[in-house]
């Protein structure tokens, strides 16, 4: 059975509709931010430096790692290469001799070659460190993300103090409804999103469905008084006096 409406439950019952469609509308906005948005993809490009800059630095430790074994190599090899110009100088068994160039010719060409993968290696570290260099500073990203958090913040603040008042405004508002009407308007609210709607014409505001003649007509010689359901949503239908 639909409810009969007093002029204080009309106007108490538009007021509400305004206030839960503010409400509405607000929450939807706080849910798709530009702010948050913009947090959201300072934060994923915060990760990727991050995890850019945690591949760099095990990247840079292999390749310094990789530099400082072929020197401790190198070293070793210079030194072969003392004691084998060492021996020559003082041996002079013929079959050592010939043993000693051998090992000083194979010492010295291996040293070359690491010599050559030393200087290889360390302009390849260069290189890497500078394009290290032009990545996005850490600090600026990091800053950049603290802005963005401070300016959805303070947005989402504003519109969480909004949400409130009108919260507490839709409370009072339901409490001042006769308990029929509050209880059709709160079950049409858990099925479609909104208690009553406002009859735009002939089209309920709620489904956006222009009504038929016969409602309409139907709907427009009910008095004002009697409480009247969309046809197609089921829906509290607000009404004006014209």
């Amino acid at each position: 059975m639909t409810p009969t409406l007093t002029d204080t439950d009309r106007t108490t019952l538009t007021e509400l509709v305004g206030v839960d469609g503010r409400i509405r509308l607000l929450t939807a906005r706080l849910d798709a931010l530009p702010e948050t948005a913009t947090v959201e993809r300072l934060e994923q490009q915060a990760d990727e430096v991050r995890r850019h800059a945690l591949s760099t630095r095990r990247i840079t430790h292999d390749m310094t790692g990789t530099v400082h074994r072929l020197q401790a190599d190198a070293a070793r090899l210079r030194a072969r290469r003392r004691d084998d110009l060492a021996g020559l100088r003082a041996d002079t068994d013929r079959e050592r001799r010939r043993d000693l160039q051998h090992d000083l010719q194979v010492a010295e060409r291996r040293l070359a070659e690491i010599e050559a993968d030393i200087d290889r290696e360390e302009r390849t570290l260069a290189t890497f460190g500078r394009i290290g260099e032009e990545d996005t500073p850490h600090g600026e990203v990091d800053e950049a993300l603290h802005r963005a958090r401070e300016e959805a913040a303070t947005v989402s603040g504003e519109i969480r103090g909004q949400l409130a008042g009108l919260q507490e405004r839709s409370s009072a508002l339901r409490d001042a409804l006769s308990p029929e009407l509050r209880t059709v308007y709160e079950e049409n609210e858990a099925e479609h999103g909104m208690g009553a709607a406002e009859l735009a014409g002939s089209t309920c505001r709620c489904c956006c469905i222009e009504l038929d003649h016969s409602a309409a007509r139907r709907i427009a010689n009910t008095p004002l008084s009697r409480q009247v359901t969309c046809p197609e949503c089921g829906v509290l239908l607000l009404r004006t006096g014209e």
